[in-house]
């Protein structure tokens, strides 16, 4: 049963959602994406270092 909810999810996330995401992200200017990036890379140590310290 675990399956059937699971593939439910997964497919309308791999044929819609993650399509639209695509096209969204691919409108940002790449001068705003990589701070971006870069703030959720440092978001993401500080958080393994809260977590695991």
């Amino acid at each position: 049963m675990n399956d059937i909810g699971l593939g439910a999810v997964a497919m309308p996330y791999t044929w819609v959602i993650y399509p639209l995401c695509q096209k969204a992200l691919a409108k940002v200017p790449i001068r705003v994406m990589r701070p971006v990036a870069a703030i959720v890379v440092v978001g993401f140590v500080v958080l393994c270092v809260v977590k695991f310290s």
